[in-house]
């Protein structure tokens, strides 16, 4: 469950993103960039980094939270291993 801007509850699903979940991750990817920083992404680039976390995770792990059968966020996660 997570909570909307409005404070109300949203009983929502969150999965490991999946090869079906690029396009999705791409938009909310496009989408903050151009809000936090006025910046436009090259779509084509993003889609080939979010596959390539996909396939090894030591580059990332993606994660989607649906809700009524539409994606509604994402989130990206890494754990960072010190190398002696």
């Amino acid at each position: 469950m997570i909570v909307d801007c409005m404070n109300r509850y949203i009983d929502c699903t969150i999965t490991r993103g999946e090869a079906c979940d690029i396009d999705c991750i791409v938009q909310f990817q496009a989408d903050m960039a151009m809000e936090s920083e006025g910046c436009l992404l090259d779509r084509e680039k993003v889609a080939k980094g979010v596959a390539a976390a996909m396939l090894d995770e030591s580059k990332g792990v993606y994660w989607v939270a649906k809700f009524d059968g539409k994606t509604i966020g994402s989130l990206r996660s890494y754990l960072n291993f010190i190398r002696k």
